[in-house]
């Protein structure tokens, strides 16, 4: 049984930041049977004091080489380019419709503020006028719209104007109450829309005192069955992209201990393989 992982952000924190070692290794990924992981391209001009755009293409490049290597060194593995966050597009159609004949496959409409798309999750307000349009564009092209990190409101419009839709990171709101994660309500709108729910493995959107581990995981990938999301659940582990990890979980060679966890609470050997990796897979090969 191989993994299949929707959100990790080696590509912002290795080669725009190079701040300490990467979580994600080759050596990592074997050892986890990780055989698709998304990388994001993380395009956030104040946090990274340059130009987004310039970001955004010195990422698209190292993920080519990347892509390259991992894929000639893993047998099997599937590399998929992501955006979080939209503001290297600026408020220019034709500059996203373009990066989504380069390879990208999934956009993150919003980060954490603002941007020429909508709103993210501290905020209200439903995606603006180019965020409508960049939806249709992104389906247009077969690539995936991803509403981690946008607002109730922003997703609701979302909802309404998509076939079907992602959550690449995002946990569940009853089991740990946070703007960032997703609300009964929502996970059944993903659900019902063959859409994908990637649980995040950042401890403060698992327990509410960011003690987590990785018990907490399977607990929330568990709730999301609960939901009727056998078909819908699977990981995206944020990896390389949050400041600390459940206890257990620290990296791409600890998924075989939440598939334990998993089987330990009752997941049997069919659900598991689509948690593991099949449900992703499915979603965007379904695009």
């Amino acid at each position: 049984m191989h993994i299949a992982d929707a959100h990790c952000d080696y590509l912002y924190q290795h080669i725009l930041q190079q701040a300490g070692a990467p979580v994600v290794t080759e050596k990592a990924l074997l050892a986890g049977k990780v055989k698709t992981q998304v990388f994001a391209a993380f395009a956030n001009a104040a946090k990274l004091g340059t130009d987004t755009a310039q970001a955004y293409r010195r990422q698209i490049d190292a993920f080519a080489a990347l892509r390259s290597r991992l894929e000639t060194a893993i047998p099997g593995f599937q590399a998929v380019l992501a955006i979080e966050g939209a503001e290297a597009f600026g408020h220019y159609p034709e500059a996203l419709a373009f990066a989504l004949c380069q390879d990208v496959r999934i956009v993150t409409l919003t980060w954490n503020h603002e941007n020429a798309l909508g709103f993210p999750h501290t905020c209200r307000g439903g995606l603006k006028p180019f965020g409508r349009e960049a939806v249709a564009i992104i389906r247009a092209h077969h690539s995936a719209v991803d509403v981690s990190h946008l607002n109730q409101d922003g997703f609701w419009d979302v909802c309404a104007l998509c076939d079907t839709l992602m959550a690449s990171h995002s946990c569940a709101d009853a089991l740990c109450p946070h703007s960032r994660n997703l609300t009964d309500e929502q996970a059944r709108a993903i659900i019902d829309k063959k859409g994908f729910i990637g649980v995040n493995f950042y401890p403060p959107f698992l327990r509410a005192d960011g003690r987590a581990t990785v018990l907490d995981a399977a607990a929330h990938v568990m709730h999301f069955l609960s939901l009727g999301g056998e078909d819908a659940v699977g990981f995206g582990s944020d990896f390389d992209g949050i400041e600390s990890t459940p206890q257990g979980l620290e990296g791409p060679a600890d998924f075989p201990a939440l598939l334990d966890a998993l089987r330990a609470l009752g997941v049997t050997p069919r659900q598991l393989e689509k948690i593991a990796h099949e449900n992703l897979e499915r979603f965007l090969a379904a695009l």
